[in-house]
């Protein structure tokens, strides 16, 4: 993981100059014994240090990648988090679980941002030769943005097919891995009413407020708000709508939703 920051990587190269110069120390005060001794004393020092250095530098990457993760999760700055974590993600091999993760993370803040067609074509599938279990996971991931976008670029038929998708994949996962289908069938449900809304079928306004107070992420909550805004206008409820459209422009950041209910240009 440390290779996909410039900070942990040179944390990992600075570990290495200075587990070099150990073992080149070591090595000196040995050279006086048994060849055989100062071999072994030199290789595990570069072992050790070289291990450590590994160590320090991926805890080094974890706090990066939070930091960068926080700028659109808690800061709800879908560019600053863009321009931070699109180098780190080109680092990352085609194909594998952490770049297909990170095609999810970039896509989010590209939604965000107001751009769910960019969204779209940025993520990716995961490759051949993970887990099944892995796979499903990433590909569950995948079909939840891609309905996600959809729903934000007011596409509810082709929303409805990536949604019937899901828990197609969800209820195949059942007995090996229902951890998976609990953590995302809340989801699940909440989509399929954000698409019946675009369909004008109003929702339960009341239960769908009480729904967002209990989300745990600042984008869930706000995505709840954008469908509740949608619905008010539905159902003709000026007032209500009024009442979500303040909370987007107060809470929203610089989340296109909100700079739009700012009266900002997106």
């Amino acid at each position: 993981m440390f290779r996909y920051f410039g900070k942990s990587r040179g944390v990992f190269a600075a570990g290495l100059v200075l587990t070099a110069a150990l073992a080149v120390t070591m090595g000196v005060r040995r050279a006086q014994g048994p060849v055989w001794i100062a071999v072994i004393t030199v290789l595990l020092a570069l072992a050790l240090g070289t291990a450590l250095s590994v160590l320090v530098a991926n805890l080094i990457a974890t706090g990066c990648e939070q930091s960068i993760q926080e700028t659109l999760h808690m800061d709800l700055d879908p560019e600053g988090f863009i321009q931070a974590y699109a180098p780190a993600a080109a680092r990352m091999k085609p194909g594998s679980a952490a770049r297909c993760a990170a095609a999810a993370n970039l896509a989010e803040a590209h939604c965000a941002a107001g751009r769910w067609q960019q969204a779209l074509s940025t993520l990716e599938e995961p490759g051949p030769g993970l887990p099944p279990a892995r796979t499903a996971a990433l590909r569950a991931l995948v079909l939840r943005c891609r309905c996600r976008y959809l729903l934000w670029g007011q596409q509810p038929a082709e929303a409805r097919r990536v949604l019937d998708e899901l828990k197609a994949l969800l209820q195949e996962q059942t007995a090996e891995n229902p951890g998976l289908a609990v953590n995302l069938r809340p989801q699940v449900r909440l989509y399929g009413v954000w698409a019946a809304i675009l369909e004008g079928h109003p929702a339960d306004a009341a239960g769908l407020e009480e729904q967002m107070r209990r989300l745990p992420t600042k984008l869930d909550k706000l995505d709840t708000c954008w469908m509740l805004r949608l619905n008010s206008r539905l159902t003709g409820d000026t007032e209500a709508e009024q009442r979500f459209t303040a909370l987007l422009a107060s809470e929203g950041g610089q989340l296109a939703c909100a700079r739009e209910a700012r009266g900002e240009t997106v």
